[in-house]
């Protein structure tokens, strides 16, 4: 005969099965443990999604390609549907918590591959893979030496750190304007070259044009070697790991578990390995939702998110609905507005060409790559796709939006499931698209956090599950 369940505790509560003793295995019932089980499954489901991807018979790449096209809109649905006030009652009729039986187990496992593999990235990296760790890395060094960063051109970056030039990110417009395909390597190369006659100056290519944060975080180690820069992201990669866990109480082992999931699948951990300054960005963006229930540390969090990388403000109107349903959001919002003056406008301040050079970033006719629909549309003309993509993205995120502001159901899927809409956009990196998995399980976690306080009320009357326990 089965443990009745603790006092006060029903069938939306979470609560851990064991005996009196702990001496059974580790298992979830609840509300928090369906979402969770479900983003395991997508999780995996991404993973393997991205292992197949380039890996594959000859003469099979497009089936590949419209598999993935269409894979991540169909788990961008299946976590907004997780993350509903309540979920969907087919979900939670599916039981989906039992696949989190495996959580401290696999959660060892992976610790132990990790462990094993942190060695190897800390020994073997060149350091530079991505053409943002350079510009950042050259703006931190920069500002130590006084210069303004927003004045180097990226070709001069990549030289003085000796990276490739096939990392950089080539434009539609001076030797490449008119060309309708991404360069080749030689013709890169090429325009490499004779960007160096002018001291790296090309139209081609771009300068730097990041936020401001974006190189603060990279100051401690903006003259130190390939490992110390590696050493560095991966300690603020554990110091994430360990608040996200104590944050999640004794769910942890199914957080951790999911995080450490994705440490190869291009998202946060993985840009921590690669000694990427985008990590900073996406751990404090992960944190603000975590940290849901704290006002200030959730409403700064974000702000610094959006002060240190672009692909965070996507999030941004997503919160902003969401704080308006929680307790005093005006408070929230306005700590967010101070924390992102107080990052940004001293460095406006100092160095007059940020403003222009930050809009430039944003607008550059960058050539169109990716996973997602983009790999699908072929050599169009530039210009004419990449308004019409930009204003499919914005529709889809007013859609997301609105709708989430209308249905008070499915709020607390805006700021992550709005990452998905990148999908659409001209520059769908796998990189990027894979933000919208961590980004879900801090969103479960945060609405964890806050069960135990007033539920987040729409402007209808809409059922919610029974509060769940915290711990």
């Amino acid at each position: 005969m089965s443990r009745p369940p603790a006092q006060g505790a029903g069938p939306g509560r979470d609560r851990p099965l064991g005996g009196d003793r702990g001496l059974r295995p580790w298992r979830v019932s609840g509300t928090t443990a369906q979402r969770l089980g479900v983003l395991f499954v997508v999780v995996l489901v991404w993973d393997l999604v991205l292992a197949l991807d380039g890996h594959i018979p000859a003469g099979w790449a497009g089936g590949v390609i419209a598999a993935t096209v269409v894979c991540y809109p169909c788990l961008a649905v299946v976590c907004a549907l997780a993350l509903g006030q309540p979920p969907p009652g087919w979900l939670v009729r599916w039981r989906p918590q039992r696949v989190l039986v495996v959580a401290p187990a696999l959660t060892l496992v992976m610790a132990v591959v990790v462990g094993l593999q942190v060695p190897g990235y800390l020994r073997s990296r060149s350091g530079i893979g991505a053409d943002v760790t350079a510009a950042t890395l050259c703006a931190a060094q920069d500002v130590l030496a006084g210069r303004d960063p927003y004045r180097t051109p990226e070709v001069a970056c990549l030289g003085r750190l000796h990276a490739s030039i096939l990392v950089a990110t080539p434009l539609a417009r001076g030797r490449f304007a008119g060309r309708r395909r991404y360069p080749s390597d030689a013709a890169l190369r090429r325009a490499a070259v004779a960007a160096g006659r002018h001291e790296g100056r090309s139209r081609a290519f771009p300068v730097f044009g990041y936020p401001p944060m974006s190189f603060v975080w990279m100051l401690p180690v903006a003259r130190a070697g390939p490992t110390a820069r590696v050493a560095w992201t991966l300690a603020g990669a554990a110091v994430w790991l360990v608040v996200t866990g104590l944050a999640a109480g004794w769910l942890w082992p199914a957080v951790v578990m999911l995080l450490l999931l994705q440490f190869g699948g291009g998202s946060v951990l993985a840009a921590a390995a690669q000694g990427d300054g985008e990590f900073f960005a996406y751990a404090l963006a992960t944190l603000a939702l975590v940290l849901l229930d704290r006002q200030r540390w959730s409403a700064v969090l974000l702000a610094l998110a959006a002060a240190t990388n672009p692909l965070t403000w996507v999030i941004v109107p997503g919160y902003v609905v969401l704080a308006a349903r929680l307790p005093r959001p005006s408070r929230r919002l306005g700590w967010f507005a101070a924390a992102l003056a107080a990052a940004v406008v001293p460095w406006l301040l100092v160095y007059r060409d940020a403003g222009a050079a930050i809009v430039a970033l944003v607008r550059q006719p960058a050539y169109a790559y990716g996973i997602g629909l983009v790999t699908e549309l072929g050599p169009a003309p530039a210009p004419v796709l990449r308004t019409v993509l930009f204003a499919v993205a914005a529709l889809g995120l007013a859609l997301v939006v609105g709708v989430c502001a209308w249905r008070g159901r499915w709020t607390a899927a805006a700021p992550a499931v709005a990452v998905a809409l990148l999908w659409a956009s001209w520059r769908s990196d796998a990189n990027y698209l894979a933000q919208l998995f961590p980004l879900a399980v801090a969103m479960a976690v945060g609405l964890h956090r806050c069960s135990a306080s007033p539920p987040i009320a729409g402007r209808r009357a809409v059922p919610s599950a029974p509060a769940e326990a915290v711990p």
